[in-house]
């Protein structure tokens, strides 16, 4: 992905997103320019039951406001579950939280 000193919702179409036990890992670009706050990534459980849908698991990124990947590691979700990892960016002259990118659905080992 391009370097970039801008963003925008949706910016990152598709995130690829590493299953491990009890955890996954997504990468992305960060912004150069000191325009993102913090990322907020969250896994997001696919398995749709009766009862009641649980919660994302969320964790906080601090930017590096240089132009380069960036990981994060979610941990505490279920093996054997099937989750999505969302990547939110809030702006730093807005202070609104953008959803930039999202990954397929996976199985956690």
């Amino acid at each position: 992905m391009p370097c970039t000193t801008w963003m925008y919702a949706g910016r990152m179409d598709e995130l690829t997103a590493v299953p491990g036990a009890g955890s996954a890992t997504v990468s992305w670009m960060d912004v150069a320019g000191g325009v993102v706050t913090e990322y907020r990534v969250a896994a997001v459980s696919q398995d749709l039951g009766s009862g009641v849908t649980p919660d994302p698991v969320w964790i906080t990124v601090a930017p590096t406001g240089r132009c380069e990947l960036i990981s994060a590691t979610v941990t505490g979700l279920t093996s054997g579950g099937r989750y999505v990892l969302w990547v939110d960016a809030v702006m730093t002259l807005s202070g609104r939280e953008y959803m930039i990118g999202r990954s397929r659905g996976f199985t956690v080992g």
